[in-house]
């Protein structure tokens, strides 16, 4: 055995100064690469949770909520917030944009539109652009809803909601009256319930009987109705007596059936004031559509007197009503 002098190093062993600068550098090396991937948006995405799934969770928050019967502007608010923000960086998505119009969904709702009878027969009795003026909140917050739904449309003809966002572009374009009500009445027709989400299954149902009844189709409102006392309790549209006869009168008066428009308008007259005097309005345009001014121009009076000259429906009905029949005169109505 040979040994070897103390201070003689064997040239094969490393000395431990480099495996520790090996270890520096390949931390180093670590440190630098990590920083780049997770800076790469386009690399990040295979490291982070899918963006979309982050928004269906905000979504379900405010669903939650608003079923609760329960404020969620603040979470609405952030859930658009998340969906803008996911948009600046994929402006190609047609889901984003859909999941956006479900947002203004729930900001026309919070802002106080109810999808109830009540709504159905604000409709048929006021001009849906008045409608609009009166709460330009609503207004925006529908446009937005459509634009968006719209776009989603247009990026992605087959989206996995589909129908949902069909559902959107319906509601706006049938209460801002922008196609003929007989094809709006089709496409709501056509919507299948199934592939809806649930939380819209009311706004549905509340579309298919306003579109049933501007085209006119008294047997369809009737199977609705059925219908309506087999869906889920919170699914289901609550009426009065008096505005199921209001809601046929509307029918058969879209119809231009006005036989039996006048008999179920003369059953609405009982019951809370506000119908009665809508049921009014509607029985004066019959008898000015079957020529008898005389009988259009007391009903009006009688609208006038009952509101104290408030009503500026009335004023415009007479108006419209004097101008046809330049001879007629009324005592009440200056």
């Amino acid at each position: 055995m040979v040994y070897l002098p103390r201070h003689y190093q064997n040239s094969s062993q490393k000395p431990p100064g480099n495996k520790k600068y090996f270890i520096l550098l390949f931390l180093f090396f670590c440190f630098v690469a990590g920083f780049f991937l997770l800076s790469n948006e386009s690399v990040k995405g295979f490291f982070v949770s899918d963006p979309i799934g982050s928004i269906k969770e905000e979504e379900q928050n405010v669903v939650n909520l608003l079923a609760k019967g329960k404020s969620a502007r603040k979470e609405n608010l952030r859930l658009q917030k998340s969906i803008l923000s996911y948009l600046q960086k994929d402006s190609s998505n047609a889901m984003a944009f859909h999941f956006l119009a479900r947002s203004y969904f729930y900001a026309v709702v919070l802002e106080g539109m109810k999808f109830d009878i009540a709504g159905i027969v604000n409709i048929y009795s006021n001009p849906r652009e008045s409608i609009f003026r009166r709460d330009r909140r609503v207004f925006k917050n529908m446009r937005h809803m459509y634009r968006n739904a719209l776009r989603a449309r247009a990026i992605a003809p087959e989206l996995l909601d589909k129908q949902s966002n069909q559902l959107f572009i319906n509601l706006y374009e049938i209460i801002d009256g922008r196609k003929k009500r007989q094809i709006v009445f089709e496409e709501i027709k056509s919507l299948i319930q199934e592939q809806i989400s649930p939380q819209f299954h009311k706004c549905l149902l509340w579309l298919e009987v306003l579109s049933t009844g501007l085209s006119g189709n008294a047997d369809r409102l009737k199977q609705l109705f059925k219908e309506n006392d087999t869906v889920a309790v919170q699914n289901r549209l609550k009426y009065t007596r008096q505005e199921f006869f209001y809601l046929f009168a509307a029918t058969f008066f879209y119809k231009k059936d006005y036989l039996n428009a006048l008999n179920f308008v003369r059953k609405a007259k009982v019951g809370e004031e506000r119908l009665l005097v809508e049921a009014l309005k509607m029985e004066s345009i019959i008898f000015r559509e079957q020529n008898l001014p005389q009988k259009s121009m007391q009903l009006l009076e009688e609208i006038y007197k009952k509101t104290h000259g408030e009503n500026a429906d009335a004023i415009k009905l007479w108006k419209q009503l004097s101008n046809l029949y330049p001879k007629l005169k009324s005592t009440v109505i200056p």
